[in-house]
């Protein structure tokens, strides 16, 4: 992920001219916490055991800490990854970091028995992007090109990104789409990280989008950037005794 938010994804080599001025650079890294919300040692990852193994797309993070509580949202970036119930969706969120991200455990990061099209770790790419506080570039007004509504339409992410240099989408491109105009004197922008396409085929955000997350996270989500996740713990003894079945950590003194 840290690589898709510092314009480090090698397919960017095959950017179309024509948005060559419109990319931009969020200059975003992430880090596993190293520092648990208590200040003692972690990598950052817990695992959790349940029965109750797989969720709904757009189920809350309610239902879902009730198996496992997320760390203080305003000092840590909190990914849960499981299996859905609807196995062809990818992964959830919503806007500006109200809540967790869900991955479906077969989008998650780079690996090979992940879903064909989703086996590049894009699908986090993607979602960071909702919790910074981007919409999807799909359009479903009256008229795509402006931002008339018909009272009762508008569902989440189908309604413009309110991002002055990204075109409008009258229709969601999936797969590995071609750029095709988009009936308002320009041409879509299938390979932007806010489309449907597949892991291998979107690889950029635009300075527009970058100006918005940089927004956010340095307004709304401030907080995130002083937190001392990812600093030396602070709970410091002479040995550990770690649990890896439950992810805890005990101190010896």
């Amino acid at each position: 992920m840290t690589r898709d938010f510092n314009m480090l994804n090698p397919l960017q080599s095959s950017l179309p001219a024509i948005y060559a001025d419109r990319v931009g650079n969020p200059e975003i890294e992430f880090c596993l916490a190293t520092q648990t919300t208590d200040g003692f040692p972690t990598n950052g990852i817990t695992r959790t055991s349940t029965d109750d193994f797989s969720y709904g797309v757009g189920e809350t993070s309610t239902e879902i800490f009730g198996v496992k509580p997320a760390w203080d949202k305003s000092e840590y970036y909190n990914i849960y990854v499981c299996k859905f119930k609807t196995s062809s969706r990818n992964g959830f969120t919503y806007l500006k970091g109200q809540d967790v991200v869900v991955i479906n455990y077969n989008s998650f990061g780079i690996h090979n028995n992940n879903l064909s099209h989703r086996n590049l770790g894009t699908t986090l790419t993607h979602e960071t992007g909702h919790w910074l506080n981007l919409r999807h570039l799909y359009n479903r007004s009256l008229d795509h090109c402006t931002d008339e509504y018909e009272e009762g339409e508008l569902r989440f992410g189908d309604f413009g990104d309110e991002v002055s240099d990204t075109p409008q989408h009258e229709v969601r491109q999936t797969g590995c789409s071609s750029m095709e105009s988009n009936g308002c004197g320009e041409m879509t922008m299938p390979m932007n990280y806010m489309s449907y396409v597949d892991d291998n085929c979107f690889y950029m955000f635009t300075q527009g989008q970058v100006d918005r997350m940089r927004t956010f996270l340095e307004t709304e989500k401030s907080p995130i950037l002083s937190s001392n996740g990812c600093d030396t713990p602070s709970t410091l003894c002479t040995d550990w005794i770690i649990d890896e079945d439950l992810n805890h950590v005990s101190a010896i003194d």
